[in-house]
């Protein structure tokens, strides 16, 4: 009798397993869809990639980040050769709301007395699915005008993310949850893709 309850526990655990396994393969498409930038990101650093031509690709830095309930920065630190030319190619075909980029001579000051010594290079305000490319050259004329310098030894790179538009709810009173109510709603994710390379002499 013991056996024949474990064989019929067996088979009733297989085809559970096996039903949800294709109920998963079904819906695999519609799950996908929930990151679509973050499945993305190799085409996004491809195109990117090809921007830069004909200076010589260095690298890329790929930036994931959510859309919360408050806003955020989110920083990458690039370090050029000393004198040398760069090109920046951001692609933000991966970010569903618009976002701000910045560029700096240096990275966040937390002490207030050294925040005049932090210079902003250049901004492009209300990015979303279009390439931004950008020269060093451009920014050491920024840098230039300010200060006394020859050349650009590292960038510091902020995407400024805005409130998203669909966040988790506040957690309802204890005994005032509903069942049919859903835990929570699906964050926006987006990813944005920098390629950088300098020029060749």
């Amino acid at each position: 009798m013991k056996m024949k309850l474990k064989s019929i526990f067996l088979t009733l655990t297989l085809v559970m397993g096996l039903t949800l396994g294709f109920a998963q393969l079904i819906g695999g498409k519609k799950g996908g869809d929930a990151e679509p930038a973050v499945s993305k990101a190799a085409e996004y650093k491809a195109k990117s990639r090809e921007k830069i031509k004909p200076h010589r690709y260095d690298g890329s830095k790929i930036t994931y980040f959510n859309y919360g309930t408050f806003e955020q920065i989110k920083s990458v630190e690039v370090l050029l050769f000393n004198g040398i030319d760069y090109k920046f190619c951001f692609n933000t075909e991966g970010v569903p709301k618009s976002i701000d980029l910045k560029i700096y001579d240096r990275e966040s000051l937390k002490n207030e007395t050294d925040k005049g010594k932090r210079i902003l290079l250049y901004e492009a305000n209300g990015v979303m699915g279009k390439d931004v490319v950008v020269t060093s050259e451009e920014l050491l004329k920024t840098l230039q005008a300010t200060k006394s310098v020859t050349s650009l030894k590292k960038v510091f790179i902020e995407y400024h993310v805005p409130i998203g538009d669909k966040v988790a709810p506040a957690p309802a009173p204890e005994g005032k949850k509903s069942k049919d109510a859903p835990a929570t709603n699906p964050q926006e994710q987006g990813i944005v893709v920098v390629s950088y390379g300098y020029k060749n002499v």
